[in-house]
């Protein structure tokens, strides 16, 4: 597996790019006021124009662009308000700051970690159960 990193530009656009190898940065998404990769996977997550938007397989873009949005869930949560900061991701939850200090905890599905770990502990039978029942 190949690293990746993410990052963004003076325009608050969000990349991804490989560490190793000269290939040139993708765009994510834009107006990323914060990410954060999954601590244990290759997930990464932004809060972008006051959504959370996660890419459950952002190395996808190195394949076929076209399947990017198959990977992506969005969800809008107008309460985070401006300037948010992810402060970690781990299991289904995402832990942002919001401007004025509160922190607010957040859900993603899941299914992807479960999945990823099936995969990882070569559980590839069970992942393939859990594939049928979240269709």
């Amino acid at each position: 597996m190949e690293r990746k990193i993410a990052f963004v530009d003076a325009n608050k656009d969000l990349y991804i790019s490989t560490v190793h190898r000269s290939e040139r940065p993708y765009k994510l998404g834009t107006i990323c006021d914060s990410f954060i990769w999954h601590d244990k996977f290759d997930i990464l997550t932004s809060i972008s124009d006051s959504k959370l938007i996660t890419y459950f397989y952002p190395n996808v873009v190195y394949v076929d662009t076209d399947l990017l949005d198959m990977t992506v869930t969005s969800k809008e949560y107008p309460e985070l308000g401006r300037l948010p900061q992810i402060l970690n991701y781990s299991d289904s939850m995402v832990n942002v700051r919001r401007k004025d200090g509160g922190i607010v905890s957040l859900g993603i599905s899941p299914y992807p970690t479960i999945l990823f770990d099936f995969c990882e502990k070569g559980k590839l039978d069970k992942g393939l159960k859990l594939c049928r029942f979240v269709k």
